[in-house]
């Protein structure tokens, strides 16, 4: 199908699109780290709906929850939490997450899902390279 192990995925497969962890030079996913060890219960919650509502729908109408950052970055927003994503064809890699102290991203977050898309792709490349 699109090529993603189950164990990467933030939510069951949707008809419209599959969200999914990206994976980091040394293989970590920091998006579920953050999601499962940082973020707040009520902001799980309030990400795992969008995550389930992109899946199905294919899009988020709400850019208060859902906007292009920078580039290819683009942001799931709960209450305090955020969470960095790139799109590959239908699917939606979430790099990492972080609480917010303020209304703009700073610059660091963004550099750090930039080298995680980077780093997420090359791998991917890799293994087709390998297979």
């Amino acid at each position: 199908m699109d090529g993603i192990p189950d164990e990467d995925l933030a939510v069951p497969r949707g008809p419209a699109r599959t969200i999914a962890f990206a994976r980091d030079d040394a293989g970590r996913r920091p998006a579920l780290e953050f999601l499962r060890f940082e973020a707040p219960a009520r902001d799980r919650a309030q990400l795992d709906h969008l995550f389930h509502l992109l899946a199905e729908t294919g899009w988020i109408a709400n850019r208060e929850r859902f906007r292009k950052e920078r580039g290819e970055i683009w942001a799931f927003k709960a209450s305090s939490a955020r969470v960095a994503a790139f799109q590959r064809g239908r699917v939606w890699f979430l790099t990492h997450g972080f609480l917010k102290k303020r209304d703009k991203w700073p610059p660091g977050e963004i550099e750090q899902a930039e080298r995680i898309r980077a780093e997420h792709l090359t791998r991917e490349a890799g293994r087709r390279e390998e297979g």
